[in-house]
């Protein structure tokens, strides 16, 4: 087997998936490349820049390779010290002059709580980090001290991937789902070119990669992959029809040839994992590798050279020589591991993490690739995620967080056991609904609920809800309380409803405990309704606890959305499927008076009256759709945009990229599409999508 390096390229986690990463590229590392140095001068810009007419010749990745200096065994399990080098957050950066016009008014403007990076790259001698922050900014990070060294905005919103160069003088960064890719200097921090790929399906964000001597750069763009090169921009174009979708791409056999790994989708899932081989002189295409089963990824790394390649997942490990062309053989680890984290410079070791279950610890693991056989054992502190480790310079990236779900980014030194860097950030914050008559946002976090304020990002008082599993938040018009519920026992019905003050954090039990299935607070937190399982609906004074009103509940009573603003009605919402949506035709929300029992259209109440236009935006269900997804309709609680979902998503036909889209009630012209249905503000000026708020 040819001589295997550190991994640098780009990487695409997994949201909701399993712990580690998705896409490793492993490269040899240069020795003499110094195109990133620590608080040295910026150099002059030897980049070209193709969109300026510039004729320059761009920097060329090259070097001698360095010597494995080995893996000492440290005495103790390997610890993160205790405090922060660096606070991250939460940052805004403008967009970049000359990146590709936006698809719309809005882009990300702030994070909902802390903003933790997403390491997805490092160089060969980890003094350079490519990461993702929370609002999809591109970030080099000093891989010795963990300082953000330059970072990246688009005009078009998030990057979901990224790679560095193997000299640390370029980033890439790019989202194939809009088909964008950039290229910057970190020399000088500029952008060198900005490409237009066109819009492809993307499952796990995409991947991207340089070429050894860092010429060109490869993408992938749903089933096809383009070859950019650094000089021109100029982009090449190659189709592998053997399946859907190539997720991880990296150069092989001194740059001739490309690597993908690639997946299907049918109607239940991703499926029929595979390695694919591109010969980029005559197109042809080799199936290395061919895994007929419903998991649909493996991971890739390869030598700097890209001869020598290995394809894994979980415990399987897969092995060979590109050169041939012949189906990648596997290697048989003695125990399971989880990842792949470095490869050794003689290209005879991989360094992967395990995880024991009975002892519920984490260690990495030295594996001998002829054999599998374990050839040193280092075990970690409890709670940590290993995602590079770079054996030759003997340097272990890791996250954790801390009892308050704080993250933090350490880098520690597997010889001797010490910390070189530590970075910390405030936890991360899920947004959950939009006051409707208040510019307030409530979020649930690892340690609670807070409210912030829409506008500066900010909580407006402290955490509350912590210590117990919450379900079912919920924020008052005025955005001044909040409710929750809480099981009293993870296998019993029986539900506990707490009002809290936003502002203050204090906390109240409201009533005895039931089967309640909702709970909203009032604008100034003087009543709480709460809702049965029998769709029946109590409302209760929250200072004395008594009942002041009750609404029968039936079949057709609707599941209830909240209070109006003016506290006299409850909202409800007949459509069976969530709280606020507009399903399938259905009659739209209603209000009833909860002193009176009367009920009248919600538009009077809480929302303003829809023009006409509004009957273009009820769709009907969809036949054969994927996912698990419904038609719907969201309006914004001033009446003027609503979120209209995905008539049908099919993936497997490479449709239903972009699942949501925003429109002008009035006109019925479409504002701006997303990935994922975002949250609207009440004065439709900021959306919630993820963690990061957008703003126009």
């Amino acid at each position: 087997m040819r001589a295997l390096g550190f991994p640098i390229a780009a990487l695409s986690l997994v949201a909701s998936a399993c712990v580690g990463q998705r896409g490793l590229v492993s490269e040899r590392p240069p020795t003499s490349d110094a195109a990133v140095v620590p608080d040295a001068a910026p150099a002059p810009a030897g980049d070209a820049h193709p969109m300026d007419g510039s004729a320059v010749q761009p920097p060329v990745d090259a070097g001698a390779p360095a010597p494995d200096a080995g893996v000492p065994v440290p005495a103790a399990p390997l610890a993160l010290a205790d405090g922060c080098d660096v606070q991250y957050g939460p940052f805004f950066h403008a967009a970049i002059a000359g990146t590709l016009p936006g698809l719309g008014p809005y882009r990300p403007c702030r994070a909902v709580g802390g903003q933790p990076m997403s390491p997805l790259g490092v160089t060969p001698d980890s003094t350079l980090i490519a990461a993702l922050d929370g609002l999809g900014d591109a970030v080099a990070l000093d891989g010795r001290t963990l300082k953000a060294r330059a970072r990246f905005a688009r005009r078009r919103g998030p990057y979901t991937a990224v790679a560095v160069s193997p000299s640390g003088s370029m980033l890439v960064a790019g989202s194939e789902a809009d088909g964008e890719v950039d290229l910057f200097s970190l020399r000088d921090e500029t952008l060198l070119w900005a490409v237009d790929l066109g819009q492809a399906f993307s499952l796990y964000g995409g991947g991207l990669a340089f070429s050894s001597d860092g010429t060109r750069v490869a993408a992938t763009v749903g089933p096809d992959v383009a070859v950019i090169d650094v000089a021109t921009a100029t982009v090449q174009r190659y189709t592998d029809g053997t399946r859907c979708c190539a997720d991880q791409v990296l150069f092989a056999d001194q740059g001739r040839k490309l690597v993908t790994a690639r997946y299907d989708y049918a109607p239940v899932g991703p499926a029929s994992a595979a390695v694919t081989l591109l010969d980029l002189a005559t197109g042809h295409v080799t199936t290395l590798l061919q895994l007929d089963d419903i998991d649909g990824w493996v991971n890739l790394a390869a030598s700097f050279d890209g001869t020598a390649l290995l394809a894994f997942r979980e415990s399987e490990l897969y092995a060979g020589d590109v050169t041939t062309g012949a189906p990648l053989q596997a290697v048989v680890p003695a125990g399971s591991f989880r990842d792949v984290l470095g490869v050794d410079a003689t290209g005879t070791s991989v360094g992967v993490d395990t995880y024991d279950p009975a002892t519920r610890s984490v260690h990495l693991q030295l594996l001998r690739l002829a054999d599998g056989a374990v050839v040193q054992d280092l075990p970690l502190q409890p709670g940590f995620t290993p995602l590079f480790w770079s054996l030759d310079p003997g340097r272990l990236l890791v996250t954790a967080k801390d009892q308050a779900g704080a993250a933090r980014l350490g880098v520690i030194d597997t010889a001797d056991g010490q910390t070189i860097a530590r970075a910390c950030s405030l936890p991360g914050a899920a947004p959950v609904t939009f006051a409707t008559a208040a510019p307030r946002l409530l979020a649930i976090g690892s340690a609670g609920l807070a409210v912030y304020d829409q506008d500066s990002g900010q909580t407006v008082g402290p955490v509350m809800g912590g210590g117990a599993p919450i379900t079912s938040p919920a924020l008052s018009p005025d955005g001044n309380w909040v409710t929750w519920l809480s099981y009293l026992s993870m296998n019993g019905d029986y539900l506990q409803v707490t009002l809290g003050n936003a502002t203050t954090g204090e906390e109240k039990v409201i009533g005895a405990p039931s089967t309640w299935v909702s709970a909203v607070p009032s604008s100034g937190g003087q009543m709480v309704a709460l809702q049965d399982k029998d769709h029946g609906v109590t409302v209760t004074d929250a200072a004395s606890g008594a009942t002041v009103a009750q609404v029968a509940g039936d079949s057709n009573a609707g599941t209830l959305v909240g209070f109006s603003p003016d506290s006299n009605a409850l909202i409800l919402n007949p459509s069976a499927y969530s709280t606020t949506m507009l399903v399938n035709d259905g009659p739209g929300l209603r209000a009833v008076d909860w002193r009176t029992g009367a009920v009248t259209p919600s538009a009077s109440i809480a929302l303003q009256a829809l023009p006409p236009a509004a009957a273009a935006f009820r769709i009907s269900s969809g036949q054969g759709c994927g996912v698990g997804l419904f038609p719907y309709a969201s309006f914004s609680a001033d009446g003027s945009t609503v979120v209209v979902g995905s008539d049908c998503s099919r993936p497997w036909e490479l449709r239903g990229n972009m699942q949501a889209e925003l429109y002008d009630v009035a006109s019925g012209t479409l504002i701006q599409s997303f990935p994922s249905d975002p949250l609207v503000s009440s004065d439709a000026t900021v959306l919630a999508l993820g963690s990061a708020l957008w703003c126009r």
